[in-house]
């Protein structure tokens, strides 16, 4: 079946998420929950809708999509605030436009909305608080890595649940360089 205004790969996209959602929906039911247990409906596809990206980024095309601040803060299910409070402590990085907003490389963050395993490191090795800091580590962590098996980006091997430690060297080294 496909749906008018979709493509034929956005339709597929849209079956296998309405197939998704309605085995969630049945795990929900089988242990118990009840409808309001997952709150209105328009708050819970809110998060959902908040999990796909719309915007880009000129720099999008080297790292991908990004998040908004409000389209995150609906995504994690928390404040704006809390989103800040989390940039300034370097847990997620975040990176400025040219229009001075916020956007969120979604490369940081797993299918659950964690961040990637030691990205507060590698941020601290290779971000700062310069905005161009920022993008380069965005780009950093989104590249092809030479040093990886089939030269799988960073971000990708970290997700995967590979050795951070040729990542943290790599980071170390370039952030050397970087200061020289």
């Amino acid at each position: 079946m496909t749906y008018a205004g979709f493509s034929t790969d956005f339709a597929s996209l849209r079956e296998r998420l309405v197939a998704t959602i309605d085995d969630q929906l049945g795990h929900a039911e089988e242990n118990g929950l009840q409808p309001a247990d997952l709150g209105s409906p328009e708050e819970l596809s809110a998060r959902v809708g908040a999990a796909i990206p719309v915007g880009r980024h000129p720099t999008a095309a080297l790292v991908g999509p990004c998040y908004d601040t409000p389209g995150l803060s609906r995504w994690l299910g928390i404040s704006k605030q809390a989103i800040e409070k989390r940039n300034k402590a370097g847990s997620v990085l975040a990176c400025r436009t040219q229009g001075g907003h916020w956007c969120y490389p979604v490369l940081q963050f797993d299918e659950h909305g964690h961040t990637l395993p030691h990205l507060r490191e590698l941020l601290q090795l290779l971000a700062g608080a310069d905005d161009n800091r920022r993008w380069r580590a965005a780009r950093w962590l989104s590249a092809p890595a030479p040093y990886l098996p089939e030269n799988v980006s960073a971000a990708q091997w970290l997700r995967q649940g590979g050795d951070p430690e040729p990542v943290l060297a790599a980071a170390r080294a370039d952030a050397r360089r970087w200061a020289a």
